[in-house]
Formats: C-alpha cells, structure tokens, sequence
C-alpha cells in the first residue's frame, strides 16, 4: 500500500469470472489467446481446467475454495482506495507462485 492524498494505492491481482458472457469457460474461450496464459484458474476451476503451462503446477491458496469458476489475473492493477472505505482482510497462504 503506498499513501496517496486521497486514501491508499493499493495493487491488487483482479478475478475474472466471466459471469455476464456465458460463464468461466465460455468466456474464457472468446479471450484473445495471447491473454489466456495470463489467467490462472482458481478452484475449484483448476480441478479441471489446466493452469497454462509457463506457471506450472495448479495455484493453492490455502484451502480456500471460490463459491463460482474464475481465474485471477496475473497483470495487477492499481486503484486509490479512500480512506473512508472500510474493508477488511482474509489472510491465507498461496502456495506455487513465480516471483517476478
């Protein structure tokens, strides 16, 4: 997080779950292929759906398990999160992750 007039930048790795076209998988297929290895399925998706290649074995953040298909992006973006903005957070421990 780094401080900004406005609240706190925050960099965060966005889940897209395709809901509004179609669902994870058919969505997933209208992507343009040079975008499709930087999304990695999340479970409980990646039960059977493989993980592209270049990232290797299937991503595990700790037991959690996502109530609807999805993938997590692996390009983050960033966003000013208001200080007036509650939020809370979940700690968990994500297991097969490339650094970069």
């Amino acid at each position: 997080m780094i401080p900004h007039p406005d609240g706190l930048v925050l960099e965060v790795y966005p889940i897209v779950s395709f809901t509004r076209s179609g669902g994870a998988r058919a969505g997933y297929d209208e992507v343009d292929d040079d975008i499709k290895p930087t999304l990695i399925p999340l479970p409980p998706l990646s039960r059977t759906f493989p993980t592209p290649e270049l990232f290797g074995p299937p991503l595990v953040i700790g037991g959690w398990i996502g109530s609807k298909d999805a993938w997590v992006s692996i390009t983050p973006i960033e966003f000013v999160m208001p200080m007036t903005r509650t939020a809370s957070a979940q700690s968990f421990t994500c297991t097969n992750v490339l650094p970069y």
